[in-house]
């Protein structure tokens, strides 16, 4: 499966990536936005976590672009998060976010949560 983590801080995406790579997953890195958009533009992704802090754009704002290229329009996405606001989780439902990493990353709650979500979507026990 391939994975694609989009944030600007490495060490998130480092944290995360040695989880994804744990249990399997083919895992690209982009930095900011932009860099997101033109993979998802040029790739099919599985799964797409991205961080909501994310420099001129906010992940939310990026998840809005990547559900308008058609080979992403249902692609899976876990937002990476500080914010649990009611708005900002309302917001990411309409998107079609299936859940939330709070930061700062926990590795072993990243590793139940992606357990848990392979064990769902795939029905393979983690």
């Amino acid at each position: 499966m391939r994975v694609l983590i989009v944030g600007n801080v490495k060490r998130v995406r480092m944290e995360v990536r040695l989880v994804l790579e744990e249990f399997g997953f083919q895992v690209v890195e982009a930095m900011n936005s932009e860099l997101a958009i033109s993979l998802c533009q040029e790739e099919n992704f599985q799964l797409v976590l991205i961080d909501y802090d994310l420099p001129g754009c906010h992940g939310l704002d990026c998840l809005e672009q990547l559900r308008m290229i058609q080979a992403h329009y249902k692609t899976d996405v876990i937002m990476l998060t500080g914010d649990s606001s009611p708005q900002y989780r309302h917001r990411a439902l309409n998107l079609g976010v299936m859940g939330w990493i709070l930061k700062p990353i926990d590795r072993n709650g990243v590793n139940r949560f992606l357990g848990n979500y392979v064990e769902r979507m795939h029905g393979v026990a983690a």
